[in-house]
């Protein structure tokens, strides 16, 4: 027992080996007990830290169960200073980047958890998306950082110069950095999300994607449209996948042959054919103008759903009860029309008539023309 090998003793090796063999079975054994204990409480209870729990342990890797209690063994050995600076090194490196996997799986767990829970909710969604790759790029920069310093790394050096070199890179890049703080502010404000749809400007279309600098559209006719997020936040967004219903005020004209009875009577007949509807709410209908040739009946009403298809499938019947229901009535519709008045030439030696004026426009509408002329 007492006979060296390399330095260390039998006994010492027997002891190394000892703490690394049986370093790994209970490792293993305890990990798999608190997996499958875990596991079925998980299935027992409403609270959802248990499986937090369950998807921390599971990302424990084999090669940190395998390998970690072998550096612990070797730790055990009289080790030239070299080689022993590289298992404790190595034993650093390990713990740490198993630590930032620990970590990792949390954070997708809880995440993945909120996007269950908020399934229905697009803009949780993005937003927790978003929001998870910042906090998984903070955790490894922190783990990174702490590593660093472990090893004995001036990291006091390091974060200054970084920060030079971030202010440098900012000056370098304004225009992505500003797209980048846009980002940040589309998905903590929330103006829009994936599946709106959208009109900005002179472009619409259905948001399909929001990116750390561009968004993207899909436009009606087929083809993307790509924004970047400080353009779009800088134009007036309108966006009717927020709506929860549609006003609608269209305009009817009827001729001015029309009798006075009928005018009185038409807003009564066009509410009723506007209620008539079931995904329609009738507001108001009133005589508002008289026109150059028709007198203007405006109608208000709500559709009730905010889908464009429904309010022209509403538009639609509406405009076919109107067309029935007017000529049942014997109210005709009207359209730019202009009456013509001629006037036969006078006789020799009298006077030519007064001709009619235009009461509007104070101007005569017709002139004779002399014979073999035509008229103007």
């Amino acid at each position: 027992m007492d006979a060296l090998i390399l330095d260390n003793s039998v006994r010492t090796w027997l002891v190394a080996l000892a703490t690394a063999l049986g370093g790994m079975l209970l490792l293993r054994v305890v990990l798999a007990l608190l997996v499958r204990q875990l596991g079925r409480l998980s299935l027992r209870t409403e609270t959802k830290l248990d499986n937090l729990l369950v998807a921390v342990l599971r990302a424990t890797g084999k090669l940190f169960t395998f390998v970690l209690p072998l550096l612990l063994g070797l730790s055990v050995l009289e080790l030239p200073a070299t080689l022993a600076r590289v298992v404790s090194i190595a034993t650093t490196i390990l713990v740490w980047l198993q630590v930032a996997v620990w970590i990792t799986a949390g954070v997708r767990e809880w995440a993945a958890e909120l996007v269950r829970r908020r399934a229905a909710d697009l803009a949780s969604t993005t937003t927790l998306a978003v929001l998870r790759i910042g906090i998984l790029v903070a955790v490894w920069a922190i783990v990174s950082i702490a590593l660093l310093d472990n090893l004995g790394v001036n990291i006091s050096a390091l974060v200054a110069g970084l920060g030079i070199g971030g202010v440098a890179l900012a000056l370098a890049v304004q225009g992505i950095f500003a797209d980048l703080v846009a980002s940040l502010v589309i998905v903590l404000d929330k103006p829009f999300v994936i599946g709106d749809y959208l009109i900005v400007g002179e472009h619409q279309g259905t948001v399909e994607a929001i990116g750390l600098k561009t968004t993207r559209i899909r436009s009606l006719g087929g083809e993307e449209i790509v924004f970047s997020h400080s353009d779009l936040l800088a134009s007036r967004i309108r966006n009717y996948k927020r709506m929860s219903e549609r006003r609608i005020a269209f305009r009817v004209g009827v001729t001015y042959q029309t009798s006075r009875a009928e005018l009185d009577a038409l807003p009564a007949a066009i509410e009723a054919i506007v209620r008539a509807q079931d995904k329609a709410r009738f507001e108001r209908c009133h005589l508002a103008t008289f026109g150059d040739s028709a007198i203007e009946y405006e109608i208000v009403y709500h559709v009730l759903e905010p889908d464009y298809r429904t309010y022209m499938d509403v538009q639609h019947a509406l405009n076919l009860a109107l067309f029935d229901a007017f000529a049942e009535r014997g109210v005709e519709f009207a359209y730019p029309t202009q009456t013509l008045h001629l006037v036969s030439p006078p006789p020799p030696g009298e006077t030519a008539p007064t001709l009619p004026l235009d009461e509007a426009q104070h101007e005569p509408i017709a002139r004779a023309a002399p014979l073999g002329g035509r008229a103007r």
